[in-house]
């Protein structure tokens, strides 16, 4: 699944230039995602790809996955963007709600960008403890109903990480391809092995995890398209 325009090898002397996909200084042709990757054909596909774009300074990660749900865009947007539904496919997450919501930005005559920021506490159960985690992040919804992204705010741990939801059409519009992009880079401390180096995507965690959540997603947004409401905002 590698985006077009990327090359093969990894090993570059900076920062990788996808890094700033997410931004305005992208650079054109780079793409998280490719149109011809996989066609999700038949109903329930889902895969889950792994990439490392390591340097000497930096250890870069991204993880890219797609799911094929039964249900038509406009829902599966509505369902997206209705940031309480988050819970119910989302592992580990128990609650979320909204810091604060911006004024729409109309970046061109055709554009306009909706940008909010939202609270969301994670707890992981495990044998005799349970892990709580409280995050903020920065969201950002396009008015074409296709393409949402978010970045993760105030995260020293894992440094920085990002990423972005994307409601693709099939050829019918009869279903959805929902794809999910995260990446995170941190410092690299060296090779010497003084310092313990911070995976910022655990690759066991990516699959497990991304793969959990995108079927969790499916099941709950085909349950919702079964029933046929009318309307898609206000969901319970």
């Amino acid at each position: 699944m590698r985006p077009r325009g990327e090359k093969q090898n990894a090993k570059q002397t900076g920062a990788p230039t996808s890094w700033r996909a997410i931004g305005g200084g992208a650079t054109p042709g780079k793409k998280w995602f490719s149109s011809d990757i996989t066609p999700f054909q038949l109903p329930g596909s889902l895969e889950v790809h792994m990439r490392r774009y390591d340097t000497d300074s930096l250890l870069h990660r991204r993880a890219l996955a797609a799911v094929r749900i039964e249900a038509p865009p406009a829902l599966v947007w509505d369902l997206l963007t209705n940031y309480e539904n988050m819970p119910k496919f989302m592992p580990h997450l128990m609650h979320t709600e909204y810091i604060q919501r911006y004024n729409a930005v109309e970046r061109e005559a055709s554009e306009t960008i909706k940008r909010l920021r939202l609270r969301q506490v994670f707890v992981k159960c495990e044998l005799f403890h349970a892990i709580e985690e409280s995050t903020a992040m920065d969201v950002v919804q396009k008015d074409d109903r296709t393409e949402l992204q978010f970045r993760v705010l105030q995260n020293p741990k894992f440094g920085a990480l990002q990423g972005k939801w994307l409601v693709v059409p099939t050829e019918d519009s009869a279903a959805t391809v929902l794809k999910f992009a995260i990446e995170g880079v941190v410092s690299n401390p060296g090779t010497d092995g003084t310092v313990k180096k911070v995976d910022p995507l655990n690759e066991r965690i990516v699959f497990e995890e991304i793969s959990t959540m995108l079927k969790q997603a499916r099941d709950f947004m085909e349950g919702i398209a079964s029933k046929e409401v009318q309307s898609y905002g206000n969901v319970n």
